[in-house]
């Protein structure tokens, strides 16, 4: 898992720039605070207000590499490659979203998804490494052996 988070200072700094960036669209003002409460964001919200909020936490990310799909592609037809592509792109959505997890990017052989970053997912590193395991079991369902995640 990775621990995600910004320094008070960045923090203060990127509310001030807005702040600076937002009077000079039409006097929008923002507020910063270290701890502000639900309510008073929406209160601000509600008067116009622009509400920077950041939160700590801690996010899970799974990264899926599909083995043979590069050597596969050299010989494929560019129809062939769509839709090898296609198929591997639904496999991984279906092992990320049925554990919880957010699809982030895929670019040719690797899918990225999030775990607890957009999406509250409190068991995010269990969830993490079980759609890992799917996306690889649905992968050798699909093909055997010609691809394998890992």
């Amino acid at each position: 898992s990775v621990s995600m988070s910004m320094s008070r200072a960045a923090a203060s700094e990127a509310a001030s720039k807005a702040s600076a960036a937002s009077k000079s669209r039409g006097g929008v003002s923002s507020r910063s605070s270290k701890s502000m409460s639900r309510a008073a964001a929406d209160a601000a919200a509600k008067r116009g207000g622009l509400v920077l909020s950041l939160a700590k936490k801690k996010v899970s990310f799974c990264v899926n590499n599909v083995t043979g799909f590069l050597q596969a592609v050299s010989s494929m037809s560019d129809g062939a490659l769509v839709a090898l592509h296609g198929e591997f792109v639904t496999l991984s959505l279906a092992a990320f979203s049925a554990n919880k997890g957010v699809s982030e990017t895929f670019s040719g052989d690797r899918f990225v998804a999030s775990f607890n970053a957009t999406k509250a997912c409190g068991t995010h590193r269990t969830a993490c490494v079980a759609a890992a395991h799917q996306f690889q079991h649905d992968l050798r369902t699909a093909y055997g052996e010609k691809y394998a995640a890992h």
